[in-house]
């Protein structure tokens, strides 16, 4: 979709806006809570997150615990093939050298 900013239509309302898709214009992210606000009807759904701050699902929080974990600034439900989920610290890390599988 296209967005009023400034006078003319963009695609992509840059870092510090988002595009509100009812009203087909471009408005401010709230900065505060997210690094960079996804198009959508609200100032709060996050993409990016400020320094300090992880993204957990369209939130930002300082932990992915305790129900996910941190991989890639991201927090995920299953780490993947070659790492397992920390209980402890709420990161994905690598499975030891001598595991099969973990």
């Amino acid at each position: 979709p296209m967005f009023l900013q400034n006078g003319r239509c963009v695609e992509d309302c840059g870092l510090t806006e988002y595009g509100s898709i009812s009203e087909g214009a471009c408005r401010p992210c709230n900065l505060e809570l997210c690094g960079r606000c996804a198009d959508g009807e609200s100032n709060s759904n996050c993409t990016e997150c400020p320094s300090g701050k992880v993204l957990k699902e369209s939130s930002c929080v300082s932990s992915c615990g305790p129900d996910m974990f941190l991989l890639n600034q991201t927090c995920v439900l299953d780490c993947g093939r070659g790492r397992y989920g920390n209980p402890i610290s709420f990161q994905c890390e690598s499975c030891p050298a001598d595991c099969l599988t973990c």
